[in-house]
């Protein structure tokens, strides 16, 4: 409201002067007689045109950069994001307390999975849920966990120089919930504990920039340093 009220008084001023810089100079015999009309001279014909000019420029200016954003908005409402939200609810959860603050124990890690899995069990009790899961972020959510990608036989020499990839765990049912589809393999599922062999689920950029023309499923990688 402050910057629309300093903008309209900065334009009032200097466009509310040009006429009555004109009106100032009309004799003031013929505004007290009423005498006839007179022709205006060149020089009001001049800042007429100059405002009309500009008028019909900042008109174009505006026109041409409404049109670049419609076309911009469309052009990003028609990307594909690789999962669907509609209908998805979505909220954040901070595990804490007395229970869960003994460090990245075994005990302290089985503590929070029993946690996460009870929050999962009663929210798919509750009438018109027909899907829940839980990830540590979210599509396009802004939280990032960057490891070094490294790929087994193919070691860099500079650690450095090896690929990067973000890192995101979740929960079996995350893919359904969020309609990810699958493109190959398998997603996770209730097999995949603490305990069992680790498993990867990759989006296509990362298996196209690391695997570029061949098959990703069966390698072995490994994450961080």
């Amino acid at each position: 409201m402050a910057a629309a009220v300093a903008l309209a008084t900065m334009s009032g001023a200097p466009f509310g002067l040009a006429p009555l810089r004109q009106l100032l100079q009309h004799d003031d015999g013929a505004r007290a007689t009423g005498a006839g009309q007179r022709t205006a001279g060149s020089a009001t014909w001049r800042a007429r045109s100059g405002l009309v000019a500009v008028n019909v420029a900042l008109a174009t200016v505006l026109l041409a950069g409404s049109g670049v954003l419609v076309r911009s908005v469309t052009r990003l409402l028609a990307v594909e994001p690789g999962f669907d939200a509609h209908g998805v609810l979505t909220l954040r959860l901070w595990a804490g307390g007395a229970r869960l603050d003994e460090g990245e124990t075994p005990p302290q890690i089985a503590t929070t999975v029993r946690y996460h899995d009870d929050v999962l069990t009663r929210v798919r009790a509750l009438p018109g849920v027909t899907a829940a899961a839980a990830g540590t972020t979210l599509p396009m959510g802004g939280g990032v966990d960057g490891f070094g990608l490294h790929i087994e036989g193919r070691f860099t020499a500079n650690p450095e120089d090896a690929p990067s990839a973000d890192r995101f765990v979740v929960t079996p049912d995350y893919f359904a919930t969020l309609g990810i589809p699958l493109l190959r393999g398998r997603v996770i599922d209730v097999r995949d504990l603490q305990t069992a062999d680790r498993v990867a689920v990759f989006n296509r950029t990362t298996a196209d920039t690391v695997f570029p023309g061949e098959d990703p499923l069966g390698h072995r990688l490994l994450l961080g340093d």
